[in-house]
């Protein structure tokens, strides 16, 4: 429970050029961490604290989605199932962004459809990457097909196209997040994994991921 040396360096760099928002759950944490950072030597005047009860920490799946047109922000609250149901309790995680939104005084869009953070990866260009072992997992929305599915990333998100890989690495307890196979590193540049070992548990899926790359086409063909 304390801030290592290089996350308070990432923390200072970040808070440099924007704010950096952190959620803890209560004044105390709020006084150590501030503590911790003052230690490293990084300022926390762009730091910006919430006080919200969560049931666990990864608020890139559980946290609020933000949309943007011209000069004007919402939050889109999509539900959150714990992983699939994996590891109840959620319903605090699940809460979180319109909490967010209720402090930051944003509307709030409710799709009522079950969408982690780490399930999406965007090129900003019209693009949403995806799996399809996460989003058509049963455990998360059993009753919409994929074309369902689509038309949902694509009214919340603002996005042109969705693009699907299949395939999820070993130990991977998200079924299939899209950033362990694959990330953008700009609108038309994909980083993928790769395993070198034909005996590893994950030779077949990452090849497999690169060769899929191969025969996707973004928003623009």
């Amino acid at each position: 429970h304390t801030v290592p040396e290089n996350l308070a360096r990432i923390m200072c760099e970040i808070q440099a050029r924007e704010q950096v928002h952190i959620n803890i759950p209560n004044e105390n944490w709020e006084y150590i961490v501030r503590q911790q950072l003052k230690e490293h030597g990084c300022p926390s005047t762009n730091v910006f604290f919430h006080q919200i009860k969560t049931n666990e920490s990864w608020c890139r799946d559980h946290g609020p989605a933000f949309v943007v047109k011209g000069k004007n922000g919402a939050i889109v609250d999509w539900g959150f199932n714990g992983g699939g149901g994996k590891y109840p309790p959620y319903d605090d995680d699940d809460a979180v962004p319109t909490r967010i939104a209720e402090e930051l005084k944003l509307p709030v869009f409710y799709p009522k459809v079950v969408m982690e953070g780490g399930s999406v990866e965007f090129n900003g260009a019209g693009t949403v990457l995806t799996t399809t072992d996460c989003l058509l997992n049963k455990n998360r929305n059993p009753g919409l097909s994929k074309a369902q599915i689509e038309q949902y990333l694509k009214d919340y998100y603002g996005q042109k196209h969705v693009v699907w890989l299949t395939g999820g690495i070993e130990g991977d307890d998200t079924d299939g997040h899209i950033d362990g196979l694959a990330r953008f590193i700009s609108a038309t540049q994909v980083v993928v994994g790769m395993e070198d070992d034909p005996k590893d548990a994950n030779y077949k899926v990452l090849k497999s991921a690169r060769k899929q790359l191969d025969k996707l086409r973004d928003q623009d063909g």
